[in-house]
């Protein structure tokens, strides 16, 4: 069994930690927040990234964006100051396709081998053990770590080359974002038109307009608690990697980046640690209601 070393413990990583140590067992975990670590107290844990680069096997990172991963990864105190060959760096975060493609030539530069595993799914899920993970990278290393992604998958999906499944993971973002603006966008035309939220959303999830997002987004839809699945502001940041991947590729997008645009408008009122659904309140106040 690989010794296992887990860093993030933010609000996806404490559950998928949980069934990871739960299934296979975890050696050592680092934190930023030294609170959080209390939390496992039968783990390991270690002050610095740099002191799990020599003692696991197996590091999984779940952690939000380039500027976390570029810290704990390359950072003064990195992981890859004392990486010892072979070990397989699995990132579980959402990250741009650049920093994803760079990662993979430094970690191999130290003679480790980097997976880009981005995870599709809400904490609710991460608990039940029912993400998506899309892996990409050397093939023999997933297979090494398979096990490990399934005790908090659903589905382990394996797409290639590195950079394919942070492609994936920023194109399925992108469409579940826009499909949430439109969805949004509608509930607000149908309660300007004297049809209850309730009904607009019933109708439409029956109906040829129903999304998977819509179905998830539901009852944050209809009580406007907006607790977090998924920070508004931490999918701002993914969309931002789309479109800029978007961008580079020449590909056109102008109806996710008409989305897009609702979604700044929702950070740009103080919505960014709400749940993304709360880009609800972008369109009530476009339509003049608060």
């Amino acid at each position: 069994m690989p010794r296992i070393g887990f860093i993030g413990l933010g609000r996806m990583g404490i559950p998928i930690l949980s069934r990871v140590h739960s299934s296979s067992g975890v050696f050592g975990i680092y934190n930023r927040t030294r609170a959080k670590a209390s939390l496992f107290p039968s783990i390991r844990s270690y002050d610095e990234p740099f002191q799990m680069g020599s003692a696991c096997d197996v590091i999984l990172l779940s952690l939000g964006g380039d500027d976390a991963c570029e810290s704990v990864m390359f950072g003064g105190k990195g992981l890859d100051k004392t990486l010892v060959p072979g070990t397989v760096v699995v990132n579980l975060g959402t990250v741009s396709l650049g920093f994803a493609q760079s990662a993979s030539r430094r970690i191999a530069q130290r003679g480790g081998i980097y997976l880009d595993a981005p995870v599709i799914g809400s904490v609710d899920l991460a608990l039940e053990g029912k993400l998506i993970t899309l892996v990409s990278g050397d093939r023999e290393s997933f297979s090494r770590v398979e096990p490990v992604l399934k005790s908090f998958s659903s589905d382990v999906i394996y797409l290639g080359v590195t950079g394919n499944a942070v492609k994936m993971v920023l194109i399925n973002n992108l469409v579940s974002a826009t499909n949430l603006a439109v969805a949004s966008e509608a509930i607000v035309a149908a309660e300007n038109a004297g049809i209850s939220k309730e009904t607009a959303m019933k109708v439409m999830l029956l109906g040829n307009a129903h999304s998977r997002v819509l179905e998830m987004k539901r009852k944050s839809l209809s009580d406007e608690q907006f607790i977090p699945g998924i920070e508004l502001a931490s999918m701002m940041r993914n969309l931002h990697y789309g479109m800029d991947m978007a961008e580079k590729t020449g590909t056109p997008m102008p109806l996710e980046s008409a989305a897009f645009q609702y979604y700044l408008a929702a950070l740009s009122i103080g919505l960014g640690r709400l749940d993304y659904s709360s880009v609800l309140r972008s369109f009530r106040f476009l339509s003049g209601k608060s």
